[in-house]
């Protein structure tokens, strides 16, 4: 047996393969996406076809190989779905779930879907995000699909499927024909990225080595309604950045941080209260941070996945090169 990656080697290969499955059908279903499946959730955001695919794929994988006793915290549920006005998104999506791995019946697709209705009160427990970056998905760039296993309140494994995230372009976020990338982590055994299409071609990521400020690149999001941009401009420039920042959807920015393309990703939340959610930062978040960022809130405290479904003990992200995190934090502070 493998055992490259200590006890946890069971875990991430099965947590690879499910992404890989996931990013196969995402993939094609952004592709031919069209006005009709998109559907508005209670909350406005979008979701696709593509979320509920993928989350009933992973979740079909990851039970069926580790066992019926995994508990999932994930973004979705089926309530919009069981609706009679959406029974034409529940065909579409059935159809998208088993042209990729063996399913009954659209019943069970749905009881995969509500397999993610954990309330992650259990010490250990897996989260998905299964369409991270919807809105970039639905423009047909940047999405990511998000998993990770969390023990005792701690990012233990994570695994971030970017099909559209090239490992040999990385001059440009533009999708281009290959068919992505897959970035995976353990804690204590580095993180690595590998083309979504052959696992086994792997490579170790780690940061940049730079120590000037002014080198440096950040990276944000492209949505002004996640992020202030008013006050990282005003960050950026307190630290002297020449470089104007990268801007990509969903947390394919921990990968790009963890492969040394950019030195800083910042979040600073349009709302004060806002409470960010886990799914949206465990996998990524390990990544970086064993590439060897630091990742941290806007207030320099680690990010606290012990209270449940949301970070609600921090403030944003700041995630950055060891050489420059305690700069950054200053900036904000300044800034803020």
């Amino acid at each position: 047996m493998n055992t490259e990656y200590g006890e946890y080697n069971k875990e991430l290969q099965t947590a690879l393969e499910s992404v890989r499955l996931a990013s196969k059908a995402t993939s094609k279903i952004q592709k031919s996406l069209r006005n009709r499946d998109i559907e508005k959730k209670t909350d406005s955001s979008p979701v696709t076809i593509a979320d509920y695919a993928a989350q009933a794929i992973v979740n079909k994988h990851l039970f069926q190989y580790l066992g019926s006793d995994q508990k999932m915290v994930a973004e979705e549920d089926s309530s919009d779905l069981k609706q009679s006005t959406n029974s034409e998104l529940l065909e579409e999506v059935a159809r998208n779930v088993e042209e990729i791995i063996e399913v009954s019946d659209s019943t069970e697709i749905l009881d995969l879907i509500d397999r993610g209705n954990h309330d992650a009160s259990s010490d250990r427990y897996w989260t998905l995000d299964p369409v991270d970056g919807t809105k970039g998905f639905i423009r047909g760039e940047q999405y990511a699909i998000s998993l990770a296993l969390i023990e005792n309140g701690e990012v233990i494994l994570g695994v971030l499927g970017c099909p559209n995230l090239s490992s040999i372009h990385m001059e440009t976020f533009e999708p281009g024909k290959e068919e992505g990338t897959i970035y995976f982590s353990v804690k204590g055994r580095g993180s690595w990225s590998a083309p979504t299409h052959e696992l086994i071609k792997k490579d170790k990521l780690k940061i940049n080595d730079k120590i000037k400020t002014d080198d440096c690149r950040a990276c944000e999001s492209v949505e002004s309604s996640h992020s202030r941009f008013s006050y990282s401009n005003r960050i950026f420039d307190k630290l002297d950045l020449s470089l104007p920042p990268l801007r990509l959807d969903s947390q394919c920015k921990y990968a790009v941080v963890a492969r040394g393309q950019a030195e800083i990703y910042l979040r600073i939340p349009t709302d004060y209260h806002y409470e960010e959610k886990i799914w949206d930062h465990a996998a990524g978040s390990i990544i970086a941070q064993e590439a060897g960022a630091i990742v941290t809130d806007i207030k320099g405290k680690r990010l606290d996945f012990r209270v449940g479904k949301t970070l609600k003990k921090n403030q944003g992200i700041a995630c950055a090169i060891p050489a420059i995190h305690n700069k950054l934090l200053e900036a904000i502070g300044d800034s803020l």
